[in-house]
């Protein structure tokens, strides 16, 4: 056993924060994009992040990678649902003789 596992700093134990306190901001790019293009760029990245872990046999990391890509997936279709309802309101004085 090496002495930092000894003093239990291996696999991140012992690990401390940057003690900076600032909150990282969120890159510009997405700052410019609406909240389901998020959504489907983040299901796209963990696709790719699927596939290396499945290609390398980490199989709970793929699956968790799996079930988050299917969170991504779903709130994307639910952020262009809810802007489907703002661009089209269901009040009846909005309704063209239908």
């Amino acid at each position: 056993m090496t002495e930092r596992r000894a003093r239990g700093l291996g696999r991140g134990v012992g690990r401390r924060r940057a003690a900076s306190g600032v909150q990282p901001t969120p890159e510009p790019a997405a700052q410019a994009m609406a909240p389901a293009q998020v959504a489907n760029y983040i299901a796209e990245m963990l696709a790719g992040l699927e596939i290396m872990a499945g290609g390398a046999r980490l199989d709970l990391l793929s699956y968790f990678l799996r079930m988050a890509r299917s969170e991504s997936l779903a709130a994307a279709r639910e952020k262009r649902e809810e802007q489907t309802e703002i661009e089209t309101p269901s009040d009846p004085r909005y309704s063209f003789g239908d």
